[in-house]
């Protein structure tokens, strides 16, 4: 289960689509493209990704919602499609659509 990043990962625990356990130092990164975080945004006390079948419809109803969105359906190296938003707990939640662990 550990990966080439230096942290857990898995496409394959049984009844989870994807598992990632990354050190809260890895949080801005992802979020930004940076190793920083943001100095005018709140550092995030945790974070969650949830995989969506449909990320753009996903993105607009938390957009419409007044969420923040940090990265709006962005595509990863790797292929994964991202959105990242701030949460008014202090989370960092994002939503993907991660094709490979998908069904064809």
């Amino acid at each position: 289960m550990q990966g080439n990043q230096g942290y857990p990962h898995s496409d394959r625990i049984d009844g989870v689509r994807r598992f990632v356990l990354r050190p809260p130092e890895h949080t801005a990164q992802p979020g930004f493209g940076t190793p920083d975080w943001l100095a005018d945004l709140p550092v995030p006390q945790s974070r969650m990704e949830l995989d969506v079948s449909d990320i753009e419809s996903a993105t607009a109803t938390l957009k419409a919602a007044g969420y923040p969105l940090l990265a709006k359906t962005r595509t990863e190296p790797w292929g994964e499609i991202v959105t990242r938003f701030l949460s008014p707990e202090g989370m960092l939640p994002g939503l993907t659509h991660t094709p490979w662990t998908r069904k064809s």
